[in-house]
């Protein structure tokens, strides 16, 4: 009996397996680098907006009192702007260091020959890359060191007194211009790229087991990141030092008297947070007036009128600032026009 089944030819037997969809995405990779850098990207700038938002309530005293929204698309128009503003911080330096690296040059090569050959055996010891890594660690310690103190020293700000402020902050909330917060994000920014720089040498040049460039290199991204989360929390703490809408509300005046003054610090869902400063009227003006952050939930509050806009630490800290200028001696002051006296 003859089959009359067509015979397979080479092409048809070795037809090959249809491939998965999934699998011809991950084969395709340049279709997905992308998408997925937008979509890291995007989440670096909400966590950035977050940390901000965070260090400004943190300031204001509100941070536990407020509601923060766990998606608010402020938080990622904040973090592109402080990625932004570090950016534009990093360029300034890195052309400041490019000047002063093209001087270090220019005077390296009037040394003698001799002295040029035994400063290159120097960065080629052993030696040299523990004192890189030595120099990276104080570094780190200085630049942590300061943000400890300001942000110990940034928790409910808007409340301290003049004396409880400390210098840091004392001076950013009378400079007018911001120029002293603009000072320390320059001296953050310019740790940071000195921590990145002196990190990839360590590495790159210096690390030589497997081991321990995992380790080191673990801790550095750690720390960078952390560092980055620092610029983001101080500049959300100079954002408490704007211009803040000064209001009345209903039953102010009968819950804490004329004498007052109030200013719209924010609000959520449920509730309106104030900071009152009482006794601040032109008769009854105490010496050490009472501060109080004040919240009021917003079916209590029948209407709300904006008086005018302020930076809330001219009438956070007026009566210490008033108290600091009686010190200072005028032109009528015996002995001041005259340091003999």
């Amino acid at each position: 009996m003859m089959d009359n089944a067509p015979a397979l030819t080479p092409q048809q037997d070795e037809q090959s397996p249809k491939i998965p969809g999934w699998v011809t995405i991950l084969q395709d990779w340049k279709g997905i680098v992308w998408p997925a850098f937008a979509a890291i990207l995007a989440g670096f700038f909400y966590f950035l907006g977050f940390v901000f938002n965070n260090g400004k309530l943190t300031a204001l005293g509100i941070s536990r009192m407020i509601e923060k929204p766990p998606i608010n698309q402020d938080y990622f128009i904040r973090g592109a702007a402080t990625l932004s503003i570090m950016a534009i911080d990093a360029a300034i330096i890195l052309a400041f260091a490019a000047a002063i690296r093209a001087i270090f040059v220019r005077l390296f090569r009037l040394l003698p020959t001799k002295s040029q050959a035994r400063l290159r055996a120097i960065t080629k010891r052993r030696t040299w890359g523990w004192i890189i890594v030595a120099a990276t660690v104080a570094i780190w310690r200085f630049e942590g060191f300061i943000s400890i103190t300001l942000f110990k020293d940034a928790d409910s700000l808007v409340l301290k007194s003049a004396k409880e402020l400390g210098t840091s902050w004392a001076r950013i909330g009378i400079d007018a211009d911001q120029t002293s917060v603009h000072g320390y994000m320059l001296l953050t920014v310019g740790m940071l790229i000195l921590f990145v720089v002196l990190s990839w040498w360590i590495l790159t040049k210096f690390a030589t087991s497997t081991v321990g460039r995992m380790t080191f290199g673990t801790w550095a991204a750690v720390n960078i990141f952390l560092l980055v989360s620092e610029f983001a929390f101080l500049f959300g703490v100079s954002a408490s030092f704007d211009s803040y809408p000064i209001v009345t509300f209903s039953n102010m005046d009968q819950a804490f008297g004329k004498g007052t003054v109030a200013a719209l610090l924010g609000s959520d869902d449920k509730q309106y947070a104030f900071l009152v400063i009482l006794n601040v009227g032109d008769g009854n003006e105490a010496p050490d007036p009472g501060k109080v952050i004040l919240c009021v939930p917003r079916s209590e509050v029948k209407w709300m009128i904006v008086l005018t806009q302020m930076p809330l630490h001219l009438i956070s800290h007026y009566h210490d600032f008033k108290a600091l200028l009686r010190t200072v001696p005028t032109p009528n002051t015996p002995g001041a026009g005259n340091p003999k006296q």
